[in-house]
């Protein structure tokens, strides 16, 4: 019920463990590999099944013989050991943490087409090159097409391995929602995005329902298998236009605001975790940061406590930066324009109803139940 624990990296915890967020306590996304709580794929795997993953969100590799795991982009937990999963691991990472600064390395470019050309699927060869070609007037497209080639990656994995227990995550259904759910044309709109955002007459919305279609299609074809299709929250309207933020480069604008600090550790969208060697320099630099103002009017930086060395800090700044706009450090004045790029304009803002499809128990007729059920309803299937 509380907004700030409404996000897929606190709600899914609780669908692999059975834990409520008070109960398992992971609140920022990559900290489940501090947990010692147990997932769902261990208690499958005890039972004797095999066990895959692919992306789970905010989940940590404790298998000890996985089908495969390739994980969450933003998770530094370990791949199987198969030399496809860690290049794909590879390959994940980098696109999906560089996605904001539009940068992909020719390493990755590399891989990328090694990856596709050894397991996209022909008969969706016509939607990639869709994909493709509209990428450049249609940003999202990207995503999308990344989530076809995890979904297909999935696939093969799953028949070559005929393994027993698999999930896969997909996540631009989140990240389009987000930026554009106010060019959804379907759904009444008191709100628009800029003509320089988006042109009006195309509907990412549109695009992504096409796409996981298909996504969905291809898994309905396995005969073989009982489905769970799930999502951990789901998207209202946002109230306002909010812009989103992100820093340019962590360490080099944390080293210009003089700060003393052990590591960075950049997470998805605006936040990131910064560690340090002594509580004084963690206590001194969460008083900078909730000092630091744009033109001398809104905080910049809002900053949470993790521990006595280290801090979670959100760049909350909602308003549109523009060239001359500065922040004062030790009256020093900094534009900050040059410090920052451009991420979105929030249009989605998470709900607390997620919606669940399944077909493992014919006689379920609850309407409304818990995320952490959802473990029951696994742990439950392969007990029996």
């Amino acid at each position: 019920t509380e907004y700030e624990n409404l996000e897929p990296w606190v709600q899914w915890p609780s669908v692999h463990t059975g834990k409520t967020y008070g109960e398992h306590k992971v609140f920022r996304l990559g900290d489940f590999i501090n947990s010692t709580d147990e997932q769902f794929f261990e208690q499958v795997e005890k039972a004797g099944f095999s066990v895959g993953a692919v992306s789970p969100m905010n989940a940590s590799n404790k298998l000890k013989n996985p089908a495969y795991f390739i994980p969450d982009p933003w998770c530094d937990t370990k791949s199987d050991n198969n030399i496809w999963s860690k290049l794909f691991t590879k390959l994940f990472k980098q696109t999906v943490r560089d996605n904001a600064k539009k940068k992909i390395t020719i390493l990755s470019y590399s891989i990328l087409m090694i990856v596709f050309f050894r397991f996209a699927k022909f008969k969706n060869y016509f939607l990639y090159s869709k994909l493709i070609l509209n990428s450049r007037r249609k940003p999202w497209l990207k995503s999308l097409f990344l989530d076809l080639l995890i979904s297909d990656f999935h696939l093969y994995l799953l028949k070559k391995n005929q393994t027993e227990f698999s999930t896969i995550f997909l996540n631009s259904g989140a990240y389009i929602m987000h930026r554009y759910l106010f060019s959804f044309k379907k759904l009444e709109q008191n709100n628009s995005n800029p003509l320089w955002y988006i042109d009006p007459k195309y509907d990412p919305m549109e695009d992504l329902l096409e796409i996981y279609d298909k996504i969905l299609e291809n898994h309905f074809e396995l005969n073989d298998y009982k489905l769970i299709i799930m999502t951990g929250l789901s998207q209202v309207k946002y109230d306002s236009n909010k812009f989103y933020y992100r820093l340019l480069n962590h360490h080099k604008f944390i080293n210009l605001l003089g700060i003393k600090f052990s590591n960075i550790y950049p997470r998805m969208s605006r936040d990131f975790k910064i560690t340090f060697d002594d509580e004084d320099s963690c206590i001194i630099a969460k008083e900078l940061f909730l000092n630091i103002l744009v033109n001398n009017e809104k905080h910049f930086f809002s900053v949470k406590d993790i521990s006595n060395s280290e801090l979670f800090v959100t760049l909350s700044y909602p308003n549109e930066i523009f060239e001359n706009d500065i922040i004062v450090i030790n009256k020093k004045e900094i534009k900050i324009f040059e410090h920052i790029i451009f991420i979105a304009i929030k249009n989605g803002m998470h709900n607390g109803t997620g919606f669940l499809f399944q077909d493992i128990k014919k006689n379920f007729d609850k309407n409304e139940i818990n995320l952490e059920s959802v473990y029951n309803i696994i742990d439950d299937y392969f007990s029996n």
